[in-house]
Formats: C-alpha cells, structure tokens, sequence
C-alpha cells in the first residue's frame, strides 16, 4: 500500500515537471515568434504630439513595412492657473474680504467677509455666485453678489498671480473664514 502511494507521488510529480517545462518552452517560443513593434511618442513644449508606430506584416512570402504617423496639436490654458484654489481680495481699510473660487466656463463661487459676518461664535460668512470672463490678462465680472455692494469687478493676471490695483490677491486651497482671516494680518 505504501509503495502504490510512493508510485503515484513520483508518476504525479514526473507529469507535473513535464508539464511547467513544457509551458515554459511554449511562453518562450511564442515571444520569438512575435513580430516587433518600434513605438515612439514624442511630446514636446509646444503642445504637439507625434506618435509613430512601425509594423512589419508578412505577405505572400514577403515583408511589407507601414509607417503611420499622427499629428496633435493643443492650445494650453495660460490662465488654468487661476482655477487652482481660491483668491482672496481683502479690503482692510473697510474690513471686508471678497473669496473667489474659479469654475469653468466663466462661472465662480464667491464668499464675503465682513465686520458683520465674520465676528461672533456663529460666524457665517455670505455666499453667492459669480460670472467672469478672461481678456488679455484681465479677468472681468459682470455679475457679483449683490451683498459684495460691487456691480462690476476687474482683476488684473501678472505671471501666475491676481492682482487688484496693482495690490496680489492672497491664494489659499479652499474658502474659509480662516483664510479670509489670515489675509487681515
């Protein structure tokens, strides 16, 4: 009985080997038998992307080469910038602050701060909505809350910052009274 098992452990054995081996021959006769294919990508700083790719196709005996290659061409956001995190304008003589979060397609959140808002253990802060368009580095709002007291408003883009009046707007992740807080200090 012991030698039946014995048997069969070492007959069990002998087919699996046989079998991974054969496995890999197969894997590493396949990876031979693969045609070879040259890609390359290409991106450069002014947006264009060129992509190549080479192939290599049997045909009745010979071997035929097809190159094809395809051209993009994209404009990139120089004011995308703008859209990362919120703004803050603060008026300090006037203890007021504007926060202007930018949306996309011309739409931002805003939120005001003022003495009547800002103080007190249940601060709560205006909110409202915005409309803006981008101009030559300008960015202009038609449309303001009108808790702001402002009908218009026109920000100035310097490099990779907001400016108002020659004044930077302060740049933080997120609306907060914190934040609107810290531009005050």
């Amino acid at each position: 009985m012991m030698k039946n098992k014995k048997v069969v452990i070492i007959v069990s054995s002998v087919v699996l080997i046989a079998a991974i081996i054969g496995v890999i021959a197969f894997a590493m006769h396949s990876k031979k038998a693969e045609p070879e294919v040259d890609e390359t990508t290409t991106v450069t700083t002014t947006a264009s992307v060129t992509q190549e790719e080479q192939t290599t196709a049997p045909l009745s005996g010979s071997i035929i080469n097809t190159t094809e290659s395809t051209t993009q061409s994209t404009t990139a956001d120089e004011t995308a910038f703008i859209k990362d995190g919120v703004w803050y304008l603060a008026d300090i003589e006037n203890e007021e602050c504007l926060a202007i979060a930018f949306g996309k397609d011309g739409d931002a959140d805003v939120a005001f701060f003022n003495a009547e808002n800002i103080e007190g253990f249940d601060a709560q802060y205006y909110k409202g909505d915005a409309s803006y368009d981008v101009r030559t580095n300008k960015i202009i709002f038609s449309k303001l809350p009108k808790v702001t007291g402002m009908a218009n408003l026109e920000l100035e883009i310097s490099g990779k910052t907001i400016k108002y009046k020659g004044k930077e707007l302060k740049h933080f992740k997120e609306i907060s009274l914190d934040n609107a807080l810290k531009c005050f200090e």
